[in-house]
């Protein structure tokens, strides 16, 4: 029986956590070629993976259940670890990479202006008014982009720094077994 919950196990962390560390990398270069279809799907599967990512931890806590006292249990100081890792990255998921596609997404439903063409002026002259107001506003745009874009990379970092550190504690196993 233990084999078996074990196999559930990693079979589901490869079929759901999987795609979990790669989904918001997904929406990071959509939202960089501002392709707002892919964004929001980006945003959508990030979060029913973390939600998923539920099914996982529920199966790992029946092979402990089911193999307590005999090799490990809830007590265990990795087996601790990689809870409170897997809480930090589940919250990371929902929290912090989720939203910030979104917002990301919201940013390019308004529309990415194209650069303004700014007229000839002879030397010494200002350019008209409404040229440079078009100019601000392309880059008060593009600078809410860039910070989406930047809010996204970091979430999707730390949810995959933090994948792979539970993978090193399972598989390694430190402070006992």
């Amino acid at each position: 029986m233990r084999t078996f919950l074990l196999l559930l196990h990693v079979l589901s962390a490869i079929l759901i956590i999987g795609p979990l560390a790669v989904v918001p990398f997904y929406g990071l270069r959509s939202l960089r070629v501002h392709d707002h279809d892919a964004v929001l799907q980006a945003a959508r599967w990030t979060g029913r993976f973390a939600l998923g990512s539920l099914l996982t931890a529920a199966l790992g806590g029946t092979v402990v259940a089911a193999t307590a006292k005999e090799t490990y249990d809830f007590g265990t100081p990795w087996v601790v670890i990689s809870l409170t890792l897997y809480l930090v990255m589940l919250l990371v998921a929902l929290f912090w990479a989720r939203p910030a596609l979104r917002s990301g997404m919201k940013l390019l439903e308004t529309g990415t202006p194209e650069p303004p063409v700014m007229p000839e002026t002879p030397e010494g002259e200002e350019p008209p008014h409404e040229a440079l107001a078009a100019a601000g506003a392309f880059l008060t745009t593009k600078g809410k982009i860039d910070n989406a874009v930047g809010r996204v990379g970091a979430a999707a970092g730390v949810t995959l720094l933090l994948i792979c550190l539970i993978v090193v504690l399972m598989v390694t196993r430190p402070f006992g077994n």
